[in-house]
Protein backbone atom coordinates (compact mmCIF):
# COMPACT_ATOMS: atom_id res chain seq x y z
CA UNK A 1 0.00 0.00 0.00
CA UNK A 2 2.69 2.38 1.05
CA UNK A 3 4.67 1.01 -2.24
CA UNK A 4 1.99 2.38 -4.20
CA UNK A 5 1.28 5.31 -2.84
CA UNK A 6 4.83 6.85 -3.00
CA UNK A 7 4.91 5.82 -6.72
CA UNK A 8 1.03 8.08 -7.03
CA UNK A 9 3.00 10.97 -5.61
CA UNK A 10 5.87 10.33 -7.20
CA UNK A 11 4.01 10.50 -10.52
CA UNK A 12 1.79 13.67 -9.32
CA UNK A 13 5.51 15.26 -8.73
CA UNK A 14 6.62 14.88 -12.01
CA UNK A 15 3.80 15.96 -13.98
CA UNK A 16 3.74 18.85 -12.10
CA UNK A 17 7.47 19.33 -12.79
CA UNK A 18 6.42 19.19 -16.72
CA UNK A 19 3.45 21.42 -16.31
CA UNK A 20 6.29 24.51 -14.12
CA UNK A 21 9.03 23.06 -17.05
CA UNK A 22 6.49 23.55 -20.40
CA UNK A 23 4.98 27.30 -18.46
CA UNK A 24 8.98 28.38 -18.15
CA UNK A 25 9.49 27.50 -21.60
CA UNK A 26 6.36 28.82 -22.69
CA UNK A 27 6.21 31.86 -20.48
CA UNK A 28 10.12 33.00 -20.77
CA UNK A 29 11.74 31.51 -23.34
CA UNK A 30 14.83 29.55 -24.20
CA UNK A 31 18.20 31.38 -24.71
CA UNK A 32 20.66 30.03 -27.29
CA UNK A 33 23.58 31.73 -28.45
CA UNK A 34 23.30 32.45 -32.27
CA UNK A 35 25.89 34.19 -34.50
CA UNK A 36 27.33 36.72 -31.55
CA UNK A 37 24.45 37.32 -29.92
CA UNK A 38 21.50 35.13 -27.38
CA UNK A 39 18.38 34.70 -28.53
CA UNK A 40 15.34 33.05 -27.52
CA UNK A 41 14.79 29.71 -29.72
CA UNK A 42 10.98 30.39 -29.29
CA UNK A 43 9.39 32.11 -32.04
CA UNK A 44 8.04 35.33 -31.44
CA UNK A 45 4.27 36.25 -31.10
CA UNK A 46 2.33 37.28 -34.54
CA UNK A 47 0.01 40.52 -34.10
CA UNK A 48 -2.03 42.10 -36.41
CA UNK A 49 -1.51 45.85 -36.98
CA UNK A 50 -4.30 47.06 -34.70
CA UNK A 51 -2.75 45.15 -31.85
CA UNK A 52 1.10 46.26 -33.12
CA UNK A 53 -0.52 49.96 -32.52
CA UNK A 54 2.83 51.11 -34.13
CA UNK A 55 1.49 52.34 -37.55
CA UNK A 56 1.03 50.81 -41.51
CA UNK A 57 3.45 51.00 -43.72
CA UNK A 58 2.67 50.99 -47.49
CA UNK A 59 4.74 50.34 -50.73
CA UNK A 60 3.76 50.91 -54.53
CA UNK A 61 6.14 48.82 -56.98
CA UNK A 62 5.53 49.71 -61.30
CA UNK A 63 6.87 47.58 -63.87
CA UNK A 64 10.10 48.49 -64.33
CA UNK A 65 11.15 50.41 -67.34
CA UNK A 66 14.24 50.93 -67.90
CA UNK A 67 17.13 49.08 -70.20
CA UNK A 68 19.86 47.24 -69.29
CA UNK A 69 23.26 45.83 -70.80
CA UNK A 70 23.97 42.02 -71.23
CA UNK A 71 27.13 40.26 -72.32
CA UNK A 72 26.19 38.68 -75.98
CA UNK A 73 27.23 34.46 -76.15
CA UNK A 74 30.53 34.57 -77.65
CA UNK A 75 30.49 32.94 -80.82
CA UNK A 76 30.65 35.72 -83.48
CA UNK A 77 34.29 36.44 -82.65
CA UNK A 78 35.17 32.61 -83.13
CA UNK A 79 33.50 33.12 -86.99
CA UNK A 80 35.61 35.84 -87.21
CA UNK A 81 38.67 34.49 -86.26
CA UNK A 82 37.58 32.01 -89.07
CA UNK A 83 37.36 34.38 -91.64
CA UNK A 84 40.46 35.52 -90.96
CA UNK A 85 42.13 33.00 -91.06
CA UNK A 86 40.14 32.20 -94.74
CA UNK A 87 41.48 35.36 -95.91
CA UNK A 88 45.05 34.80 -95.59
CA UNK A 89 44.89 31.12 -96.93
CA UNK A 90 43.35 32.66 -100.08
CA UNK A 91 45.41 35.56 -100.32
CA UNK A 92 49.41 34.20 -99.14
CA UNK A 93 50.98 37.77 -100.02
CA UNK A 94 49.39 39.30 -97.37
CA UNK A 95 52.08 40.33 -94.95
CA UNK A 96 51.94 39.15 -91.30
CA UNK A 97 51.62 43.02 -90.15
CA UNK A 98 48.68 43.51 -92.19
CA UNK A 99 47.37 40.35 -91.20
CA UNK A 100 47.76 41.27 -87.44
CA UNK A 101 46.35 44.39 -87.76
CA UNK A 102 43.46 42.96 -89.35
CA UNK A 103 42.80 40.47 -86.71
CA UNK A 104 43.49 43.40 -84.15
CA UNK A 105 41.10 45.64 -85.86
CA UNK A 106 38.29 42.43 -85.93
CA UNK A 107 39.16 41.67 -82.04
CA UNK A 108 38.24 45.34 -81.15
CA UNK A 109 35.26 45.46 -83.15
CA UNK A 110 34.33 42.47 -81.33
CA UNK A 111 34.93 44.03 -77.87
CA UNK A 112 32.81 46.79 -78.97
CA UNK A 113 29.69 44.50 -79.84
CA UNK A 114 30.72 42.47 -76.63
CA UNK A 115 27.37 43.94 -74.73
CA UNK A 116 23.92 45.13 -75.93
CA UNK A 117 21.08 46.93 -74.87
CA UNK A 118 17.79 45.20 -73.97
CA UNK A 119 14.80 46.16 -71.78
CA UNK A 120 14.39 44.87 -68.57
CA UNK A 121 11.20 43.58 -68.90
CA UNK A 122 10.77 41.88 -72.62
CA UNK A 123 6.89 43.24 -73.85
CA UNK A 124 5.92 39.33 -74.18
CA UNK A 125 5.92 39.23 -70.56
CA UNK A 126 4.11 41.94 -69.37
CA UNK A 127 0.36 40.73 -69.49
CA UNK A 128 -2.16 40.33 -67.38
CA UNK A 129 -1.33 36.99 -66.59
CA UNK A 130 2.35 37.40 -65.62
CA UNK A 131 0.97 40.19 -63.34
CA UNK A 132 -1.95 37.58 -61.41
CA UNK A 133 1.25 35.43 -61.45
CA UNK A 134 4.03 38.09 -59.50
CA UNK A 135 1.18 38.87 -57.28
CA UNK A 136 1.14 35.55 -55.85
CA UNK A 137 4.57 34.93 -55.65
CA UNK A 138 5.24 38.09 -53.78
CA UNK A 139 2.37 36.94 -51.24
CA UNK A 140 3.73 33.65 -50.45
CA UNK A 141 7.19 35.30 -50.27
CA UNK A 142 6.07 37.89 -47.67
CA UNK A 143 4.15 35.28 -45.75
CA UNK A 144 7.59 33.47 -45.98
CA UNK A 145 9.22 36.00 -44.63
CA UNK A 146 6.89 36.11 -41.40
CA UNK A 147 4.51 38.69 -42.41
CA UNK A 148 0.37 37.69 -42.01
CA UNK A 149 -1.36 40.57 -41.53
CA UNK A 150 -0.48 42.12 -45.43
CA UNK A 151 -2.79 43.52 -48.24
CA UNK A 152 -0.89 43.37 -51.68
CA UNK A 153 -3.18 44.96 -54.67
CA UNK A 154 -2.74 44.45 -58.37
CA UNK A 155 -3.77 46.84 -60.80
CA UNK A 156 -4.35 44.58 -64.06
CA UNK A 157 -4.04 46.66 -66.49
CA UNK A 158 -0.40 47.97 -66.14
CA UNK A 159 1.00 45.78 -63.10
CA UNK A 160 1.50 48.16 -60.29
CA UNK A 161 1.77 46.61 -56.95
CA UNK A 162 0.63 48.38 -53.54
CA UNK A 163 1.82 46.56 -50.55
CA UNK A 164 0.81 47.46 -46.92
CA UNK A 165 1.66 45.61 -43.92
CA UNK A 166 2.51 46.71 -40.21
CA UNK A 167 5.05 48.72 -39.56
CA UNK A 168 8.38 46.72 -38.09
CA UNK A 169 11.84 48.21 -38.72
CA UNK A 170 13.34 44.77 -39.67
CA UNK A 171 10.27 44.26 -42.47
CA UNK A 172 10.31 47.76 -43.88
CA UNK A 173 14.35 47.19 -44.70
CA UNK A 174 13.82 43.55 -46.60
CA UNK A 175 10.06 44.57 -48.15
CA UNK A 176 11.61 46.19 -51.29
CA UNK A 177 13.82 43.03 -52.19
CA UNK A 178 10.76 40.83 -51.47
CA UNK A 179 9.36 42.71 -54.15
CA UNK A 180 12.14 43.47 -56.17
CA UNK A 181 14.31 40.06 -56.20
CA UNK A 182 13.60 37.90 -58.77
CA UNK A 183 15.16 35.00 -57.70
CA UNK A 184 16.32 34.07 -61.14
CA UNK A 185 19.79 31.62 -61.10
CA UNK A 186 22.07 31.02 -63.80
CA UNK A 187 25.13 28.85 -64.43
CA UNK A 188 27.27 29.80 -67.42
CA UNK A 189 29.99 29.55 -69.14
CA UNK A 190 32.41 32.57 -67.94
CA UNK A 191 34.25 32.59 -71.28
CA UNK A 192 31.09 32.22 -73.44
CA UNK A 193 28.23 33.33 -71.53
CA UNK A 194 26.70 30.06 -72.49
CA UNK A 195 24.16 29.34 -69.92
CA UNK A 196 24.60 25.67 -68.69
CA UNK A 197 21.65 25.34 -65.46
CA UNK A 198 19.44 27.05 -64.51
CA UNK A 199 16.18 28.09 -61.82
CA UNK A 200 14.59 24.78 -63.38
CA UNK A 201 17.14 22.30 -62.58
CA UNK A 202 17.47 23.42 -59.29
CA UNK A 203 15.17 21.39 -56.59
CA UNK A 204 15.78 23.65 -53.57
CA UNK A 205 18.24 26.17 -52.54
CA UNK A 206 19.27 26.16 -48.56
CA UNK A 207 20.93 29.71 -46.89
CA UNK A 208 23.66 28.45 -44.04
CA UNK A 209 26.57 29.90 -42.57
CA UNK A 210 29.24 28.12 -40.57
CA UNK A 211 32.16 29.27 -38.14
CA UNK A 212 34.86 30.90 -40.74
CA UNK A 213 38.00 28.55 -41.13
CA UNK A 214 41.18 30.92 -40.04
CA UNK A 215 38.83 31.27 -36.62
CA UNK A 216 40.91 28.34 -35.88
CA UNK A 217 44.40 29.71 -35.87
CA UNK A 218 43.74 32.44 -33.88
CA UNK A 219 46.66 32.29 -30.85
CA UNK A 220 44.96 34.74 -28.36
CA UNK A 221 41.68 33.32 -27.17
CA UNK A 222 41.28 36.78 -25.31
CA UNK A 223 41.19 38.55 -28.35
CA UNK A 224 39.30 36.16 -30.36
CA UNK A 225 35.98 37.37 -32.00
CA UNK A 226 33.55 35.01 -33.86
CA UNK A 227 33.52 35.49 -37.33
CA UNK A 228 31.37 33.27 -39.85
CA UNK A 229 31.00 32.70 -43.72
CA UNK A 230 27.39 32.61 -45.18
CA UNK A 231 26.73 30.65 -48.07
CA UNK A 232 23.61 29.18 -50.63
CA UNK A 233 23.58 25.44 -51.65
CA UNK A 234 22.11 24.35 -54.59
CA UNK A 235 20.17 20.96 -54.60
CA UNK A 236 19.47 19.75 -58.16
CA UNK A 237 16.38 17.97 -59.83
CA UNK A 238 17.34 14.64 -61.53
CA UNK A 239 17.83 16.14 -65.05
CA UNK A 240 19.90 18.92 -63.17
CA UNK A 241 21.82 16.59 -61.47
CA UNK A 242 22.95 14.96 -64.28
CA UNK A 243 23.81 17.74 -66.73
CA UNK A 244 25.88 19.56 -62.99
CA UNK A 245 27.86 16.13 -63.15
CA UNK A 246 28.25 16.33 -66.86
CA UNK A 247 30.08 19.80 -66.13
CA UNK A 248 32.41 19.19 -63.54
CA UNK A 249 33.83 16.71 -65.79
CA UNK A 250 34.41 19.54 -68.36
CA UNK A 251 34.87 23.03 -66.38
CA UNK A 252 38.54 21.40 -65.13
CA UNK A 253 41.92 22.88 -64.46
CA UNK A 254 44.06 21.64 -67.73
CA UNK A 255 47.40 22.74 -68.73
CA UNK A 256 48.36 23.98 -71.80
CA UNK A 257 51.69 23.34 -74.46
CA UNK A 258 54.02 25.55 -72.21
CA UNK A 259 52.70 23.06 -69.23
CA UNK A 260 51.15 26.59 -67.95
CA UNK A 261 47.82 26.09 -66.14
CA UNK A 262 44.17 27.10 -67.95
CA UNK A 263 41.35 26.14 -65.66
CA UNK A 264 37.99 26.57 -67.84
CA UNK A 265 35.31 27.57 -65.28
CA UNK A 266 31.80 28.19 -64.63
CA UNK A 267 29.83 31.44 -63.19
CA UNK A 268 27.28 31.39 -60.76
CA UNK A 269 24.65 34.49 -61.47
CA UNK A 270 21.86 35.09 -59.45
CA UNK A 271 19.34 37.96 -60.87
CA UNK A 272 21.88 38.84 -63.31
CA UNK A 273 24.96 39.54 -60.80
CA UNK A 274 27.72 37.51 -60.59
CA UNK A 275 28.23 35.94 -57.44
CA UNK A 276 31.06 33.15 -57.29
CA UNK A 277 32.95 32.07 -60.02
CA UNK A 278 34.75 28.21 -60.28
CA UNK A 279 36.09 25.16 -61.36
CA UNK A 280 36.16 21.47 -60.70
CA UNK A 281 38.28 18.70 -59.78
CA UNK A 282 37.94 16.15 -62.39
CA UNK A 283 37.70 12.84 -60.44
CA UNK A 284 35.57 14.52 -57.48
CA UNK A 285 32.21 12.98 -57.40
CA UNK A 286 29.89 16.55 -57.02
CA UNK A 287 26.16 16.47 -56.05
CA UNK A 288 25.19 20.30 -54.91
CA UNK A 289 26.66 22.88 -55.18
CA UNK A 290 27.69 25.69 -52.45
CA UNK A 291 28.31 29.30 -53.41
CA UNK A 292 30.13 31.75 -50.32
CA UNK A 293 28.20 35.20 -50.57
CA UNK A 294 29.88 36.32 -47.25
CA UNK A 295 32.90 35.58 -45.49
CA UNK A 296 34.95 36.03 -41.86
CA UNK A 297 32.16 38.41 -41.19
CA UNK A 298 31.98 39.45 -37.53
CA UNK A 299 30.03 42.68 -37.10
CA UNK A 300 26.91 42.03 -35.01
CA UNK A 301 24.94 44.47 -37.66
CA UNK A 302 26.69 42.99 -40.35
CA UNK A 303 25.60 39.72 -39.23
CA UNK A 304 22.24 40.02 -39.18
CA UNK A 305 21.80 41.35 -42.56
CA UNK A 306 24.02 38.70 -43.99
CA UNK A 307 22.30 35.94 -42.73
CA UNK A 308 18.57 37.99 -43.60
CA UNK A 309 19.39 38.35 -47.49
CA UNK A 310 20.78 34.62 -47.58
CA UNK A 311 17.42 33.57 -45.87
CA UNK A 312 15.89 35.97 -48.14
CA UNK A 313 17.33 34.49 -51.61
CA UNK A 314 17.21 30.92 -50.59
CA UNK A 315 13.38 31.89 -50.20
CA UNK A 316 13.07 34.06 -53.48
CA UNK A 317 14.53 30.97 -55.07
CA UNK A 318 12.28 28.62 -53.82
CA UNK A 319 9.34 29.92 -54.22
CA UNK A 320 9.63 30.62 -57.77
CA UNK A 321 11.09 33.37 -60.15
CA UNK A 322 9.08 36.57 -60.76
CA UNK A 323 8.19 37.00 -64.35
CA UNK A 324 7.55 40.50 -64.27
CA UNK A 325 10.79 42.80 -62.92
CA UNK A 326 9.38 45.83 -60.61
CA UNK A 327 10.96 48.42 -59.16
CA UNK A 328 10.18 50.73 -55.83
CA UNK A 329 8.09 53.82 -56.21
CA UNK A 330 9.79 55.88 -53.26
CA UNK A 331 7.60 58.96 -54.24
CA UNK A 332 4.73 56.80 -53.12
CA UNK A 333 5.75 54.84 -50.50
CA UNK A 334 4.51 56.01 -47.01
CA UNK A 335 4.24 55.35 -43.46
CA UNK A 336 0.81 55.91 -41.46
CA UNK A 337 0.96 56.34 -37.58
CA UNK A 338 -2.42 54.61 -35.71
CA UNK A 339 -4.39 56.11 -33.24
CA UNK A 340 -4.39 53.15 -30.99
CA UNK A 341 -2.95 54.28 -27.92
CA UNK A 342 -4.33 51.38 -25.70
CA UNK A 343 -1.91 48.10 -24.98
CA UNK A 344 -4.44 45.71 -26.00
CA UNK A 345 -1.97 43.17 -25.27
CA UNK A 346 -1.12 44.13 -21.67
CA UNK A 347 -4.77 44.39 -20.94
CA UNK A 348 -6.35 40.95 -22.68
CA UNK A 349 -3.38 38.96 -20.31
CA UNK A 350 -4.73 41.07 -17.56
CA UNK A 351 -8.39 40.09 -18.18
CA UNK A 352 -6.72 36.42 -18.61
CA UNK A 353 -5.40 35.77 -15.50
CA UNK A 354 -8.28 37.60 -13.98
CA UNK A 355 -10.81 34.87 -15.18
CA UNK A 356 -8.08 32.02 -14.24
CA UNK A 357 -7.88 33.59 -10.96
CA UNK A 358 -11.60 34.00 -10.69
CA UNK A 359 -12.74 30.69 -11.86
CA UNK A 360 -9.57 28.91 -9.40
CA UNK A 361 -10.52 30.81 -6.41
CA UNK A 362 -14.23 28.55 -6.89
CA UNK A 363 -12.60 25.44 -7.84
CA UNK A 364 -10.06 25.72 -4.77
CA UNK A 365 -12.72 26.45 -1.69
CA UNK A 366 -15.47 23.80 -3.70
CA UNK A 367 -12.54 21.11 -3.79
CA UNK A 368 -9.55 21.94 -2.28
CA UNK A 369 -6.86 20.03 -3.09
CA UNK A 370 -8.18 18.89 -6.46
CA UNK A 371 -8.90 23.01 -7.21
CA UNK A 372 -4.92 23.82 -6.89
CA UNK A 373 -4.75 20.83 -8.95
CA UNK A 374 -7.45 22.41 -11.54
CA UNK A 375 -5.47 25.61 -11.28
CA UNK A 376 -1.89 23.55 -12.34
CA UNK A 377 -3.59 22.30 -14.81
CA UNK A 378 -4.93 25.57 -16.48
CA UNK A 379 -1.54 27.11 -16.56
CA UNK A 380 0.24 23.94 -18.00
CA UNK A 381 -3.10 24.38 -20.78
CA UNK A 382 -2.59 28.26 -21.45
CA UNK A 383 1.24 27.12 -21.76
CA UNK A 384 0.62 24.77 -24.51
CA UNK A 385 -1.81 26.95 -26.73
CA UNK A 386 1.24 29.73 -26.39
CA UNK A 387 3.41 27.53 -27.56
CA UNK A 388 1.82 26.43 -30.87
CA UNK A 389 0.05 29.58 -31.82
CA UNK A 390 4.01 30.90 -31.85
CA UNK A 391 4.95 27.96 -33.80
CA UNK A 392 2.12 27.60 -36.07
CA UNK A 393 2.68 31.45 -36.91
CA UNK A 394 -1.14 31.94 -36.05
CA UNK A 395 -1.20 36.27 -36.44
CA UNK A 396 -3.43 37.49 -33.70
CA UNK A 397 -5.93 39.68 -34.08
CA UNK A 398 -8.24 41.28 -31.43
CA UNK A 399 -10.85 37.73 -32.25
CA UNK A 400 -7.37 35.94 -31.50
CA UNK A 401 -7.00 37.33 -28.34
CA UNK A 402 -11.02 36.94 -27.95
CA UNK A 403 -10.33 32.97 -29.00
CA UNK A 404 -7.60 32.39 -26.59
CA UNK A 405 -9.88 33.53 -23.19
CA UNK A 406 -12.77 31.45 -24.83
CA UNK A 407 -10.40 28.22 -25.71
CA UNK A 408 -9.18 28.83 -21.80
CA UNK A 409 -12.69 28.51 -20.18
CA UNK A 410 -13.68 25.82 -22.50
CA UNK A 411 -10.87 23.51 -21.44
CA UNK A 412 -11.39 25.08 -17.66
CA UNK A 413 -15.41 23.48 -18.38
CA UNK A 414 -13.12 20.17 -19.26
CA UNK A 415 -11.63 19.87 -16.07
CA UNK A 416 -14.26 21.04 -13.89
CA UNK A 417 -16.23 17.63 -15.64
CA UNK A 418 -13.21 15.65 -15.03
CA UNK A 419 -13.49 16.50 -11.20
CA UNK A 420 -17.00 15.67 -11.13
CA UNK A 421 -16.22 11.73 -12.04
CA UNK A 422 -14.10 9.35 -9.88
CA UNK A 423 -14.40 6.52 -13.16
CA UNK A 424 -14.02 7.08 -16.57
CA UNK A 425 -13.47 10.64 -15.72
CA UNK A 426 -11.83 11.60 -19.43
CA UNK A 427 -14.60 9.80 -21.43
CA UNK A 428 -17.36 11.69 -19.27
CA UNK A 429 -15.96 14.82 -19.67
CA UNK A 430 -15.03 14.38 -23.61
CA UNK A 431 -18.88 13.67 -24.15
CA UNK A 432 -19.86 16.40 -22.25
CA UNK A 433 -17.17 18.67 -24.31
CA UNK A 434 -18.11 17.39 -27.73
CA UNK A 435 -21.88 18.13 -27.45
CA UNK A 436 -20.59 21.98 -26.42
CA UNK A 437 -17.76 22.56 -29.07
CA UNK A 438 -19.54 20.88 -32.00
CA UNK A 439 -21.65 24.05 -33.60
CA UNK A 440 -18.25 26.17 -32.54
CA UNK A 441 -16.26 23.16 -34.66
CA UNK A 442 -18.51 24.08 -37.81
CA UNK A 443 -17.97 27.98 -37.23
CA UNK A 444 -14.24 27.30 -36.80
CA UNK A 445 -13.82 25.57 -39.86
CA UNK A 446 -15.13 28.03 -41.80
CA UNK A 447 -13.16 31.00 -40.15
CA UNK A 448 -10.15 28.85 -41.01
CA UNK A 449 -10.17 29.33 -44.65
CA UNK A 450 -11.48 33.01 -44.45
CA UNK A 451 -9.30 35.76 -46.41
CA UNK A 452 -10.75 38.16 -43.18
CA UNK A 453 -7.72 38.22 -40.93
CA UNK A 454 -10.31 38.65 -37.82
CA UNK A 455 -12.04 35.68 -39.30
CA UNK A 456 -8.88 33.10 -39.63
CA UNK A 457 -7.15 34.40 -36.56
CA UNK A 458 -10.08 33.21 -34.27
CA UNK A 459 -10.26 30.34 -36.14
CA UNK A 460 -7.12 29.38 -36.19
CA UNK A 461 -7.11 29.51 -32.06
CA UNK A 462 -10.03 27.09 -31.74
CA UNK A 463 -8.45 24.69 -34.15
CA UNK A 464 -5.76 24.38 -31.71
CA UNK A 465 -7.18 25.47 -28.59
CA UNK A 466 -10.24 22.35 -28.97
CA UNK A 467 -7.14 19.99 -30.78
CA UNK A 468 -4.90 20.68 -27.60
CA UNK A 469 -7.75 20.64 -25.21
CA UNK A 470 -8.53 16.77 -26.27
CA UNK A 471 -4.62 15.76 -25.98
CA UNK A 472 -3.44 17.52 -22.99
CA UNK A 473 -6.66 16.70 -20.74
CA UNK A 474 -6.24 13.10 -22.03
CA UNK A 475 -2.57 12.76 -21.02
CA UNK A 476 -1.69 15.28 -18.35
CA UNK A 477 -4.57 15.96 -16.68
CA UNK A 478 -6.01 12.24 -16.88
CA UNK A 479 -2.32 10.93 -15.06
CA UNK A 480 -2.34 13.61 -12.62
CA UNK A 481 -5.82 13.06 -11.47
CA UNK A 482 -5.45 9.52 -11.86
CA UNK A 483 -3.35 9.91 -9.14
CA UNK A 484 -5.62 11.42 -5.82
CA UNK A 485 -5.83 9.53 -3.32
CA UNK A 486 -9.76 8.13 -2.53
CA UNK A 487 -10.57 10.70 -0.04
CA UNK A 488 -9.92 13.64 -2.56
CA UNK A 489 -11.88 11.97 -4.91
CA UNK A 490 -14.54 11.65 -2.92
CA UNK A 491 -14.63 15.27 -1.95
CA UNK A 492 -14.49 15.98 -5.29
CA UNK A 493 -17.47 14.07 -6.25
CA UNK A 494 -19.37 16.07 -2.95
Amino acid sequence: MKANKAIKNLTILIVILLIAVLSCISFFGILKKDLNTWKNIIPEYSFSKEIEGEGISSFTFYVDDSTKEVEEVAEEKETSEEKVDEQVNVDETVSTEESNATATAEENTEEEKKTKTVPVNEESALNKDNYKKSKKIIQERIETFGISDYNVRLNEDNGKIEVEIPYDSDVVNNIAYLVTDIGKVEIIDSETNEVLLDNSDIKKATAGYKLSENDENTVDESDKKDSYDFNIQFEFTKDGLKKYQDMTKKYVDTLNEEGESEPKTITVKIDDKEKYKTYFDASGNYTYLSIPLYQGVSDEDELTKNNTECIRIQNAINIGKIPVVYKLDTTSSYYMETNNKINIIKVSVVILICVVVAISIVLILKNKKLGIYALLLEIGYIASLLLIIRYATVTLSVTGLLAILGATILNYYFIIKMLKNSEKRYLQALKDYILIVVPLIIFTVVFVYSKTLQLKSMGMVFVWGILITVIYNAIVSNLLLNNCDKETLKGADK
